[in-house]
């Protein structure tokens, strides 16, 4: 990045500068470079980075080379326009436009937009509208798994982007994170996404619903010891259920294999229950439906 200025801010203002009445046939690099405050050094090296990123379009028109905006392009200013953009998220999401909303997360995290606020303030209430749409019966299974799968892509974008955070996977960061049932299956994937924009190692098993038997401790042994071993640092399996029955499954099932050793931590996460839970013994930390105290949690234990 050409030194001085946040790509986010650039950005910014060549959307503006770009998207005005004057910009409609493209606009040179001198032009841009004055219309910007810049060097033409300092604004040809942005153009090339931005266009390389897809938010630009060149042609050259003789000895001048003209540069414009690509379709879908727009600016947010975070962390004012949180709001903005979830309500932008959601109307996409309703409209079932996968390529909108994609494009719309695309240019949240161009725009600087931190991966953990991105996913909680905007990916994961509309995913919990989806989910909500489905039970009152405004939308069908299909239309639910295929507005699901536009939330995967969304979150699987936001992890695809090097922010700065999750550029390197720390080992002495470990999450392994489970669905209980296909109910908590997204808000599970939002949880991978933002411990893995953190630079998390993660594992993630996904719905363990069909996969919960007698057995499962015994599964759950095998595997945690083979995909982690102790002098990697804390294991902290997190496991998000939208029933009672399935957080003190999974509590029963993990948690005597992670008593075994100081460095695997059990939390369960419940979410959308029909009744408060209370008095789950068989867990190190349980929290109450909020992913960012996941979060919270899971740092600080990694932190020690």
């Amino acid at each position: 990045m050409a030194r001085g200025y946040p790509m986010h801010d650039v950005r910014r203002r060549l959307i503006k500068a770009l998207g005005g009445a004057d910009a409609r046939g493209g606009m040179s690099g001198v032009d841009l470079a004055g219309a910007l405050g810049m060097s033409r050094t300092t604004v040809s090296k942005y153009l090339r980075m931005l266009a390389a990123d897809g938010t630009l379009d060149r042609r050259e028109m003789g000895n001048i080379t003209l540069w414009s905006l690509r379709p879908g392009q727009e600016s947010f200013a975070f962390p004012d326009d949180y709001f903005r953009a979830a309500s932008a998220y959601m109307e996409c999401v309703r409209d079932a436009s996968e390529s909108k909303a994609v494009q719309l997360v695309r240019n949240c995290v161009r725009s600087g937009a931190a991966p953990a606020s991105l996913v909680l303030d905007v990916v994961l209430p509309a995913s919990d509208a989806i989910l909500d749409m489905y039970e009152t019966g405004k939308i069908g299974a299909a239309e639910q798994n295929y507005l699901g799968g536009v939330i995967s892509r969304s979150l699987h974008e936001i992890e695809g982007h090097d922010t700065g955070m999750g550029a390197s996977r720390e080992k002495e960061r470990s999450a392994l994170v489970i669905a209980a049932d296909s109910r908590s299956e997204l808000v599970s994937r939002a949880a991978c996404s933002i411990y893995r924009s953190n630079g998390w190692t993660v594992f993630e098993l996904g719905d363990m619903s069909e996969a919960a038997g007698v057995l499962f401790d015994l599964d759950f042994e095998r595997l945690a010891g083979k995909v982690w071993s102790p002098k990697d640092g804390p294991l902290i399996t997190v496991v998000f259920s939208s029933t009672a029955e399935g957080l003190n499954f999974f509590a029963d099932s993990i948690h005597p294999v992670s008593r075994r050793s100081k460095r695997m931590h059990l939390l369960l996460c419940g979410r959308g229950l029909a009744e408060p839970v209370s008095g789950i013994k068989s867990c190190d930390y349980y929290v109450d439906g909020d992913v960012s105290k996941v979060i919270q949690i899971s740092d600080t234990i990694s932190a020690r």
